[in-house]
């Protein structure tokens, strides 16, 4: 998360200072072990914050209201639930980046619980879904906007923001869906890994081998949840 992110950047140049103050170290037996005993603490930290930034404790998502969690919650939406999944709906138009993501959370979904989603594109079959797009590029998104099914206010034409939301009756036949709606391409991508990091997959699985803690089925909490803007472009 970025919280540890910032917080292992500001330990490690903490301790860079320390180690460039050698000479001053020098100056006295007493600075010397408060020094040394301060290097040590710094050390400690930087350790600390290393292995929780590689440990499963990493994919829960934090920095992110807490959506995902593995017991029924009344309103909320089964992603994964009596080794049934929810379908994963894109529109084959969209962008290629927010497909490959896609087709990421269905691989992660299947990594966490042992249940692979259906991925389809453009059809409407019966069942609860997960739809995911991007605003003005997926037409199924665009539609629900349309019918007031989906409020984007507040992420419609913002730099990579994510509109999250449990939406009930989005189409006949389908009594409710989970729908990711970025404001762009990024802000869709980001969507989807945000889900997949809060069903328990480290962003650190590829890189440091993060395991990935089994969970028989999954839940989206009810509400409506927006991933703003990044702070720094």
């Amino acid at each position: 998360s970025k919280t540890l992110r910032d917080f292992g950047r500001g330990s490690a140049a903490l301790g860079l200072c320390g180690l460039s103050g050698a000479p001053y170290l020098l100056a006295s037996p007493l600075r010397r072990a408060i020094s040394g005993l301060a290097i040590l603490a710094i050390r400690l930290l930087c350790g600390v914050g290393v292995l929780l930034l590689l440990s499963p404790l990493a994919a829960l998502g934090i920095g992110e209201p807490p959506m995902v969690q593995s017991s029924v919650v009344a309103g909320g939406f089964a992603l994964v639930a009596k080794n049934k999944a929810a379908v994963i709906q894109v529109d084959k138009q969209d962008w290629p980046g927010v497909l490959r993501a896609a087709g990421d959370w269905q691989t992660d979904c299947a990594r966490v619980t042992g249940v692979t989603p259906p991925l389809e594109a453009n059809e409407v079959s019966p069942g609860p879904r997960v739809i995911i797009g991007t605003i003005g590029k997926s037409r199924i998104v665009d539609q629900l906007i349309r019918e007031k099914r989906l409020d984007v206010t507040g992420v419609a034409g913002q730099w990579e923001a994510t509109r999250i939301e449990v939406v009930n009756h989005p189409f006949p036949g389908v009594d409710s869906a989970l729908v990711i709606a970025g404001s762009d391409k990024r802000g869709t991508i980001y969507g989807i890994y945000t889900l997949s990091e809060q069903a328990g997959v480290s962003p650190w699985y590829w890189w440091a081998d993060v395991p990935v803690r089994h969970r028989d089925e999954l839940y989206v909490r009810p509400g409506r949840y927006t991933l703003a803007s990044p702070v720094v472009k």
